[in-house]
């Protein structure tokens, strides 16, 4: 089965066929389409086996469920992420700001 697209004269020519994601260099695309869309769980921790697809993944595992780290929340959804970067990586993403309208939360550059 073919996972990968090619389209001469886009800076990302190599496009995912399963989510759609572009890449610049082929090695990057087929990267994303092992690690991303694999059904196989490679790496495994050590301390308990629970097993992962990325080395990401198994790192934050190791941080937060054996080193004892705490997760950082966001302030806005109570999400709960494993570094700052991420906590605002996921508002910027949402641009998540409170809605004073309702109690319930919107996304959306004037929050209604």
């Amino acid at each position: 089965m073919q996972h990968l697209s090619y389209k001469a004269n886009n800076k990302k020519p190599f496009i995912c066929n399963l989510c759609n994601a572009a890449f610049s260099k082929r090695y990057d695309a087929l990267r994303h389409v092992s690690t991303v869309h694999s059904k196989e769980h490679h790496l495994s921790c050590i301390s308990c086996g629970k097993k992962y697809r990325q080395k990401l993944s198994l790192q934050e595992h190791m941080k937060t469920q054996h080193f004892g780290e705490k997760l950082v929340a966001c302030q806005i959804c109570n999400k709960l992420f494993v570094t700052e970067l991420h906590k605002y990586l996921h508002i910027e993403r949402r641009k998540l700001s409170p809605c004073n309208m309702h109690t319930k939360f919107a996304f959306g550059f004037f929050g209604i």
